[in-house]
């Protein structure tokens, strides 16, 4: 894999930023920078189960990658309503400030690559 180019970085984030205003099946979270949670990934794939790695693997599957899905019910019960409840209540940005920060992180973009 190769890293994104600032071209198509700019690309990823207008999709998401499409979708959030306009996918009503779509919500982005956008943590608040002051939190401790900034150094992994999850992602919960409806059922499969809870993929859980590093932010800063690189991806590179032949040095140092790991990755867990843990598909164990309890255990993805328990993270939803986590999620759902101490995540959302106090860790992640307003919607409105999410999407001020993608449009304001889009124009930084823009204009520097000119």
């Amino acid at each position: 894999m190769r890293p994104y180019t600032k071209k198509e970085r700019i690309e990823i984030l207008k999709n998401l930023l499409y979708n959030e205003e306009n996918n009503p099946h779509f919500n982005l979270h956008l943590l608040k920078c002051e939190d401790d949670y900034l150094n992994m990934e999850m992602a919960y794939f409806e059922n499969i189960g809870l993929e859980i790695t590093s932010m800063d693997t690189g991806y590179n599957l032949k040095e140092g990658h790991t990755e867990a899905i843990v598909k164990q019910e309890d255990f993805i019960e328990l993270y939803t309503q986590y999620f759902t409840g101490e995540l959302l209540k106090k860790c992640v940005k307003p919607a409105n400030d999410s999407v001020l920060f993608l449009k304001q992180l889009i124009s930084e973009l823009e204009e520097s690559e000119q």
